[in-house]
Formats: C-alpha cells, structure tokens, sequence
C-alpha cells in the first residue's frame, strides 16, 4: 500500500483489510521481544523518535523511548492502546470514522484524556482467536506511525513462517 490514504470509506476498508490480513500463528513472550527489538533497531538506523509499546492484554511486554521521543509519547500511546482494546481495531482506520461521523466519538462514551483515534495502534490478533493485544507507535505523523507498526507486524509474520519452516 505505497499510495496515501484518504478520508473515505475505500481508506477504511483497506486499512481494516491490510490489519486482517496480519494474523499470527501465535504471540508469546518471545514474538514481543522481537517485535520490539526489530522496531527499536529500525528506528534506530532511521533516526525516527518515537517511542514504542507492546501488550497483551493490560501486560506491557515491550516498551521503550528512542532518542527525540519524550514521556507526552508514551502518553499518546496509552490512548491509543486503550481504543485498539476497546473496539479490536486499529486506531488509523478509528480516528477516520470518527471523522467521517461527527460525533461519535463522544456517543461511545469515550473521554479525550483516555482515548485518542490517532494512528499508530494496531491490533495483535491470532488466528482463530481474535485480539489479544495491540502494538503502539507514537512520534511521527499518524500515517507514518500507521505504516510503521502495520510494516513490523508483516516482518514478524514473515519471521514467524521462516522460523516454522527451519524447525520443520
């Protein structure tokens, strides 16, 4: 998906579609580590302040600030952890309905100082069992913190089928 994504319901569809597409296998102690550590490497190489965390479900598995990143990140993280939790979809296609649909935002009950439709959080789901947890990213725009958490999941995905494929 290299083409921007706009405010329409074409956008929602293929952000909700791209995430569904991200299932694992499976998601231990040992997937958190390296989801978390490639991030952290990778956003180390590119120089991106951001600050990341992992969970499943109220656990924090993984969390760390990278240079230029600052404590009002881990903040906007909370918040969109707290909505990937809430409604098991990711926050990027969230805050583009709530958008499109004034209002309901607050008719979900949903306060400002624990909840943020801003992208970034993504939904850690397993096969046949749905949602279990959420990967957050926060420090770049909300497209970029989208693509960069939806692009870790994909290189967990593959690692996770090459890892499977050597034990076989």
């Amino acid at each position: 998906m290299d083409e921007p994504l706009h405010d329409s319901d074409l956008a929602i569809t293929r952000i909700e579609a791209e995430v569904a597409a991200l299932e694992l296998a499976h998601f231990d102690l040992d997937d958190a580590w390296w989801l978390g550590s490639y991030l952290r490497e990778r956003a180390a190489r590119e120089n991106l302040p951001i600050a990341i965390e992992i969970r499943r479900g109220v656990a924090t598995l993984f969390a760390c600030l990278l240079p230029g990143a600052s404590a009002d990140n881990s903040e906007w993280l909370r918040r969109k952890l707290a909505l990937v939790m809430r409604f098991e979809r990711c926050t990027y296609a969230l805050g583009l309905t709530f958008r499109r649909e004034p209002g309901l935002f607050e008719r979900h009950g949903l306060d400002l100082r624990d909840h943020i439709a801003d992208g970034g959080g993504v939904p850690i789901r397993l096969a046949g069992t749905g949602t279990i947890g959420a990967l957050g990213i926060s420090g770049l725009p909300q497209e970029d913190d989208h693509r960069l958490a939806i692009e870790a999941l994909g290189a967990l995905r593959a690692h996770q089928a090459s890892s499977e494929r050597t034990m076989a």
